[in-house]
């Protein structure tokens, strides 16, 4: 599932756009970035992080906040909003930016646009039922 949150669009592979520019990260700034986008804006600790990005090895509190830096860095060049990564301070870190999954953008349109989302049949039912 592909997710978007702020100028930000991160797709199922893995891909990280700004706009229609892709930002390079590694391995695991794009596996931290995931997990804090799972997390839909909520605080994770840094313990869960660890437990999920680097799942075969002890991580140390400065690699952590090396790969937080380096991550922070990026995003926030190609972003006009500060912070994209908040901290919360003793207790872990959290995306600053609402996060909403493609499919729901395209619910909430359809919802909100109908004639949109609907094939042909779909509306000439409408049709018939508004008659």
């Amino acid at each position: 599932m592909s997710y978007t949150f702020g100028p930000f669009r991160l797709r199922s592979d893995g891909i990280l756009l700004a706009g229609e520019s892709v930002v390079p990260l590694t391995p695991t700034e794009e596996s931290f970035l995931q997990v804090l986008v799972a997390a839909g804006g909520l605080r994770v600790s840094k313990d869960a992080i660890a437990e999920q990005v680097w799942t075969r090895a002890a991580v140390s509190d400065a690699s952590l906040s090396r790969c937080l830096h380096t991550l922070r860095r990026k995003l926030e060049a190609a972003s006009p909003v500060r912070p994209v990564i908040a901290t919360c301070y003793g207790r872990g870190y959290r995306l600053a930016l609402p996060v909403t999954p493609e499919d729901a953008r395209y619910s909430a349109a359809v919802a909100r646009f109908p004639e949109r989302g609907a094939t042909g049949p779909e509306l000439r039912m409408r049709a018939v039922r508004a008659s």
